[in-house]
């Protein structure tokens, strides 16, 4: 027997996320052309990748995109990408 019934669906939204900043935008600036198709990216702040010209020109292109904007905290340990514990101060 088929039933002649509406079956609503929610719509469902995916957040699509990439961490970027992490290669210097002059050698890899297709990376930044990333933002153009995602919702969200996580944007390394730490200084174990990238540079502060790297980070600025991705946040700049996020809000242009409207791409929700999150940080990817580290070390500034470049060797160890950041992952290496390092005594700091609060400053």
């Amino acid at each position: 027997m088929i039933l002649n019934e509406i079956i609503i669906v929610p719509e469902l939204t995916i957040d699509i996320n990439c961490d970027l900043g992490e290669i210097p935008h002059n050698e890899t600036p297709h990376h930044i052309q990333l933002l153009e198709f995602i919702s969200s990216c996580n944007i390394a702040t730490g200084f174990h990748a990238g540079d502060p010209h790297t980070i600025f020109k991705t946040i700049e292109k996020a809000l242009q995109c409207g791409v929700s904007i999150g940080v990817h905290p580290s070390y500034p340990d470049k060797s160890g990408f950041g992952r290496v514990s390092i005594n700091m101060s609060s400053d």
